[in-house]
């Protein structure tokens, strides 16, 4: 029998795209995998559609908006399988060997801690994403050479890497288990970056696989270019750089955070927007100096704590 998979979506108010997604997987060429979906508190009707047209997906509904990664979080603890599927509500099963494939290449390696597919743009079918590499200087993240070409089929081989986009991402259970679960203070954006670092700076390997594939919606989350967007991807690279950057990189870091809030924007971009852009940065930079000041109280507050709980232990689950 093909190895249990648990398939986890969160979603906020995204009824349309989450039942073209569910409506997709029900192609998928496997049969042993359930699917769990955590509402964000959703006020577009997700919920009743769920009950009323996808009575076998087990359903947990959040009375407020946790965020995506709090959200994985929640739902990954509700399952069983030996391995979990974390998929964005706006993504399409186009291939129906997609999650077979997957699962192969992680029963084939042990040492796979997290593998993910090429995600194709929903609209074009052009390469959207692949796994990809981070520059821990800059913290910034780039994925392989062929985003955006169309000949994906000739692409075939495994191919490691630090991250897997986080729209469609497969891991082991057991390697969740060992670096606990998603930041929550991610909320949206670099979380999936996050977890596969931890995963490779314990000796896992986290690997692109090229011949599986789906599609993807781009900015369901929050809107692209949006304040929140800018807003999230800079305090994210921000709690990114203080897990795993180094101290002599902080010149640097900050510099192409002056310059380039969201990497890969244009300097006319960031003239027309800096409306936008720059009060969002100053907010980000503000909240993590804030969230340094928490963090370091609550570590002081448990290591002089005589109960053995240790650092971390009791902060619920929007801490990791």
């Amino acid at each position: 029998m093909d190895p249990k998979v648990s398939i986890v979506i969160v979603t906020w108010n995204g009824e349309a795209d989450l039942r073209l997604c569910l409506e997709s997987l029900k192609g998928l060429d496997y049969d042993n995998y359930d699917i769990t979906v955590v509402d964000n508190a959703s006020k577009d009707g997700t919920c009743q559609m769920l009950r009323s047209e996808f009575s076998y997906v087990r359903l947990i509904a959040l009375d407020k908006n946790a965020g995506r990664s709090e959200g994985l979080n929640i739902g990954t603890a509700q399952t069983d399988g030996k391995y979990v599927l974390h998929l964005d509500n706006d993504v399409k099963m186009t291939d129906p060997r997609f999650l077979r494939t997957l699962v192969e290449a992680m029963e084939q390696d042990e040492a796979i801690g997290a593998c993910g597919p090429t995600v194709l743009d929903k609209d074009s079918d052009r390469i959207q994403a692949t796994g990809g590499t981070i520059d821990f200087k800059r913290v910034t993240s780039s994925y392989h050479s062929w985003v955006g070409q169309t000949d994906y089929k000739s692409l075939t081989d495994p191919i490691e890497c630090d991250y897997i986009v986080g729209c469609a991402a497969l891991f082991r259970r057991s390697a969740m288990d060992r670096v606990g679960h998603y930041d929550s203070r991610y909320v949206v954006y670099w979380d999936d970056s996050d977890i596969c670092i931890m995963m490779k700076e314990m000796g896992m390997k986290v690997v692109s696989i090229p011949s599986a594939t789906i599609s993807h919606k781009v900015g369901g989350s929050g809107g692209a270019r949006s304040a929140f967007a800018y807003f999230h991807c800079a305090k994210n690279r921000i709690i990114f750089m203080r897990k795993h950057g180094k101290l002599a990189d902080w010149p640097g870091f900050l510099v192409s955070l002056a310059l380039q809030p969201w990497p890969g924007d244009s300097k006319r971009r960031r003239l027309k927007y800096w409306r936008t852009i720059y009060p969002s940065m100053l907010k980000a930079i503000w909240w993590n100096i804030r969230d340094a000041v928490i963090s370091r109280g609550r570590t002081q507050v448990h290591e002089e704590c005589s109960c053995g709980c240790g650092p971390g232990a009791g902060q619920g689950s929007q801490t990791r």
